[in-house]
Formats: structure tokens, C-alpha cells, sequence
């Protein structure tokens, strides 16, 4: 999802084989490539020009209006209450709140022109969320596209008030990043809510800094499309399928340099971090948000050890369907002819070349359980496998099954 080349997310992709993929089941990426693991060719962030003025969509056939306002009467999820205990009734009230918690997270890069001395220039622009304050500190959530690649990082309040911005830690492979800044300059801060609480239909503001329009954020009103939206994600770039986000979909408008903004209820609270949006010629409407209670946990571990710590098996892989071979390698992986899915070994590194798995190796089940993907082995390693677990592993090797058990590692540093 990082994409500040490109700003949107299109379905329509031309998968390239490839004979020798390196995708790999971590969110290690070898090297700075010139685009993000997010980037080219499916996912497609909304981060682009900057700035902000109040720009307050108000779709008045679906919200009624008392006194010229425009009321969200959409179904609220019980018990999410305002930070102040209080329950906003109109779109007015939510913004209000809102907007000194939303800023504008400027990236900057170093740049030296034949040896001259190294100038820093704006390279990208996206939104973040003031989500807590702690003495002189103030802590924001942005995206990790929005960040990626800078040298530097500025941000810019509300009210044009400019600081200087640290990085504490970012994850590709969620698209989150946090920062510290000087709380001095911060008057507001934005809680998060319960995304898992949310009905479909229910009033949804999209808030963020889009555009050169100046530095005070735009509002935009519609609903929760959909609460359990798969986005599909290329993490090598190459048109296969190794990764899937959940998401949050909106048809509140979200447009360049909304990336790491508010998408938040009835109540002010922030259900979701704006992320993507499709462009394709004739559709409109479709906005995409990290959910807030997928992004807190990883918020946490970001602020903890400035990374999301992740277990780590140690294979470069491809899908045996995508696979594909010269004559002369035809023996390379040897297979019975009942097996189709699985994924080859290209490279076995750490935790797995130490078990003995090695190249043209093929991966069928992981504790039993099995594994056609790349995708698969992903997912079942985030989500039920911890730092120092074990972790048995059937594979087939020159025709013959066999397994192994591996002891999980953490991912290590890029």
C-alpha cells in the first residue's frame, strides 16, 4: 500500500511470470527499491498534494437538518461514547472536535546536484491523527506511505503552526507509522472507537488534510459501506497475490493526501486510519480505512520497540501453480502427480535452513494444516504462531514426503 507514485488502488493487473519470484512469507524487503512494498501494481494509497481547508460535505437527503445543520441519524454503535462523555448530534459538533486533533505530515527528502552541498525538498504529503499527549510529547498515527523514503519529517497543525516531526516506528506490511512531536503546539487529541461495533449504513466522517488547499482539514460525510472489505496486495510487485488487507470501506469521499487521516462516527471517535480509494473510470465512491481496532494493537508495538515484531520462518517462495520452467530445469522439483498446490523454496534462510529445508523444496502443510500459498503461509504464521514457537513443516523433496520442525525466530531487520 505505499504509493505516493501512484495514488490509487486498480483491480486491473497483467500478473508478469516470473521464474524465480522472492516473495517472502516476512515483511523484510532486501535493499530500498524506488517504490514501497505497497506500491505498483495493486495497491494504491491516497497520499498526494497537500494542505487543507473546511470543506464539509453535507448529503442532506440522507441527514436531516435542525437549525441549518446537518444531523447524523445513522445507527451508532452502544456504549462508544464522545471523550468527554457528551454525544454529538450533528456533523458540527464532530468537527469541531475533530480538527485540532488532524494534521498534516509533510516528508522530506535529501537531494545533492552535481556535488553541491545537500538540499532537502518535499517529496510527499498525507494526514495524521493526535491520538495521545504525554507531558512535552504528543504522539501521531499516519501511514507508512505518507512516511517511507524521507529524511525528515515536518507536521503541521490546524492552525499552520509548523514543527518537526520524529519517526518512532513504521510497518509496511500495515501501513502504519508513529511519530512524536512537541505536544506544546497539539490542542486536541482524538480518541479511538470500536470498529468492531459498527453496522453498515452507519454515518461515517472521512477527515484529512487533501490537496494545496492550506492547512485547516477537510471534512467529508457518507456511511460504512463495508465493514469486512479483502483488498488483495502484490508485496513483490509482480501480480501475485501474497498479502490481504481488511479493511473498512466508505463512500465519504477521500482524495490525495488524505493517507493517514480520520475516518470517524457519529460520536467523534475514530473508527478508521483513511488508507486507498479505486480509481477506475466510472466508480466513484469507494474509500478504504484501517480499522481502529485493528490499528491500535500495532500502534502499541510501534511506540514499544518502533517495529511490529513478527515471527519468522526464513523462506523465499513461489506458488507451485505460478511456477514455471525452462526445459532444461524441468527435473528441478520433482512431485507426485496428485500434488498442485504448495510453494516451492527458492532461498532457506535462519530458523528454516537450520531445520534443513532447502531449495526446490516444496511446502505443503504447515502443523498439519495446508499450505497452497505464499498468501497462506503468511496468515497462518501472523496469526496463530508466536516468537519462539515451533513449527512443523511437511514438504516434498525430490518426489518423497517429509517433515521438519523449525524453531520460529524474529524477523530481522531489513
Amino acid at each position: 500500500m505505499s504509493l505516493f507514485d501512484d495514488d490509487f488502488y486498480s483491480p486491473k493487473v497483467s500478473p508478469r511470470e516470473r521464474r524465480r519470484l522472492t516473495s517472502q512469507e516476512n515483511d523484510r524487503w532486501p535493499g530500498r527499491r524506488r517504490l514501497p512494498a505497497f506500491r505498483r501494481p495493486l495497491a494504491v494509497a491516497v497520499a498526494g498534494a497537500a494542505g487543507l481547508v473546511v470543506a464539509l460535505v453535507l448529503i442532506s437527503s440522507l441527514w436531516g437538518g435542525r437549525g441549518g445543520e446537518a444531523v447524523l441519524e445513522g445507527a451508532a454503535p452502544q456504549g462508544a461514547a464522545a471523550p468527554d462523555g457528551t454525544q454529538p448530534v450533528s456533523v458540527v459538533d464532530v468537527v469541531q472536535r475533530m480538527k485540532p486533533a488532524i494534521v498534516s505530515v509533510i516528508s522530506l527528502q535529501s537531494f545533492s546536484f552535481d556535488g553541491e552541498e545537500e538540499t532537502e525538498q518535499q517529496t510527499g504529503i498525507g494526514s495524521g491523527i493526535v491520538y495521545k499527549k504525554e507531558g512535552n510529547v504528543a504522539w501521531v498515527v499516519t501511514n507508512h506511505h505518507v512516511i517511507e523514503g524521507a529524511s525528515s519529517l515536518e507536521v503541521v497543525s490546524a492552525d499552520g503552526q509548523r514543527m518537526a516531526g520524529t519517526l518512532v516506528g513504521s510497518d509496511p506490511l500495515t501501513d502504519l507509522a508513529v511519530l512524536k512531536i512537541d505536544a506544546r503546539e497539539v490542542d486536541g487529541v482524538a480518541s479511538f472507537g470500536d470498529s468492531d461495533a459498527l453496522r453498515e449504513g452507519e454515518a461515517a466522517i472521512a477527515v484529512g488534510h487533501p490537496y494545496g488547499l492550506g492547512y485547516s482539514p477537510t471534512f467529508t460525510l457518507g456511511i460504512i459501506s463495508s465493514l469486512h472489505r479483502i483488498i488483495p496486495i502484490s508485496l513483490a510487485m509482480d501480480g501475485t497475490i501474497d498479502w490481504e488487507m481488511e479493511l473498512l470501506q466508505t463512500d465519504a469521499a477521500i482524495n490525495h493526501g488524505n493517507s493517514g487521516g480520520a475516518l470517524v462516527n457519529q460520536d467523534g471517535m475514530v473508527i478508521g486510519i483513511n488508507s486507498m480509494k479505486v480509481a477506475e473510470s466510472g466508480v466513484e465512491g469507494l474509500g478504504f480505512a484501517i480499522p481502529s481496532n485493528a490499528a491500535v494493537p500495532i500502534i502499541a508495538e510501534l511506540e514499544e520497540y518502533g517495529k511490529v515484531r513478527r515471527p519468522y520462518l526464513g523462506v523465499a517462495t513461489v506458488d507451485l501453480r505460478q511456477y514455471r520452467v525452462t526445459d532444461e530445469e524441468e527435473e528441478a522439483v520433482e512431485l507426485p502427480a496428485e500434488v498442485k498446490d504448495g510453494i516451492i523454496v527458492l532461498e532457506a534462510y535462519g530458523p528454516a535452513s537450520e531445520a534443513g529445508i532447502r531449495t526446490n523444496d516444496v511446502i505443503v502443510a504447515l502443523d498439519g494444516r495446508p499450505i497452497a500459498s505464499t498468501l497462506e503461509l503468511r496468515k497462518y504464521l501472523y496469526a496463530n504462531k508466536q516468537i519462539g514457537d515451533p513449527i512443523r513443516v511437511d514438504y516434498y523433496r525430490d518426489g518423497k514426503k517429509d517433515s521438519v520442525t523449525a524453531k520460529l525466530t524474529e524477523t530481522p531487520e531489513s
